[in-house]
């Protein structure tokens, strides 16, 4: 029987001091089987296990799996299973450097700046991560969407509607992501956001409510969101040593909401 993607027996997490040499004589590799199609992936076992007790369990633990040296993940898309397979071994997103159908696939091949496409990689990948337990990726995605959102003077990233439906429906509601997500409305939505609010997931538009009605956000304030708030630390000395404590959005709400009204 394989282990649970949610709640796998912590019991039977492998503990990981290193990742093996990958470039070892006689590597053993696992395969992974992924989505509806059965697509098949062909990964480092080693690799597999550093980054995810959740493989580590299946891979090193007494299930079957461990013997035939396989993993079956139907409901995950192959697409987002090939970006983190990319990320696990290069350390990063795909980029223009890479194969242009990978490239192609995270972001707008013609080099146009589609960050709807991007950031809807960047979720699902995310979303990977909570279901199998990848906890440097979730930060990576974290970081990703931040780099999304920032920029100069308004050019700040807000999901529409089906994108924060779908991790609101995917996601824990008191995820890192979705805890984002709520904040970053809050704070730099324009008015033209919530033209659609029917869109929005009930949940979603509970948690902006709540934030508004305690006045969390208070316009005049210039406190901007921070990566490292939202990277769920396991202890904190993994949070003081963060690269990304002092990171931060940009300009505060106040800018935004200026903005708005001289145009």
């Amino acid at each position: 029987m394989a282990p649970s993607k949610a709640k796998h027996d912590k019991r039977l997490r492998p503990r990981i001091s290193h990742l093996t040499r990958l470039s070892a004589k006689n590597a053993v590799f696992a395969t992974v089987i992924v989505g509806a199609n059965k697509d098949q992936f062909t990964v480092h076992k080693s690799l597999l296990v550093h980054h995810s007790p959740f493989f580590g369990a299946a891979l090193i633990g007494n299930f079957k799996e461990a013997e035939k040296k396989e993993v079956v993940l139907l409901d995950t898309l192959p697409q987002t299973f090939e970006f983190f397979v990319h990320w696990a071994y290069h350390g990063r997103f795909p980029d223009a450097n890479d194969d242009k159908e990978l490239y192609g696939l995270w972001k707008d091949a013609k080099g146009e700046d589609d960050r709807d496409l991007e950031f809807k990689n960047v979720l699902r990948l995310y979303i990977l991560c909570e279901e199998y337990d990848i906890s440097v990726l979730k930060r990576t995605a974290i970081d990703g969407y931040f780099d999304l959102m920032d920029g100069d003077g308004l050019d700040y990233y807000l999901l529409d509607p089906e994108m924060i439906t779908e991790a609101f429906k995917n996601l824990p509601e008191k995820s890192a992501m979705c805890q984002l997500l709520v904040d970053a409305s809050c704070k730099f939505a324009m008015e033209s956001m919530w033209i659609d609010h029917t869109k929005f997931p009930c949940s979603f538009i509970a948690k902006v409510l709540k934030l508004y009605s305690e006045g969390v956000y208070d316009l005049e304030e210039d406190d901007d969101l921070k990566r490292c708030d939202y990277h769920e630390h396991r202890n904190d000395e993994e949070g003081k040593a963060c690269e990304s404590k002092n990171d931060d959005m940009g300009v505060g709400a106040g800018d935004v909401v200026q903005a708005e009204l001289e145009d």
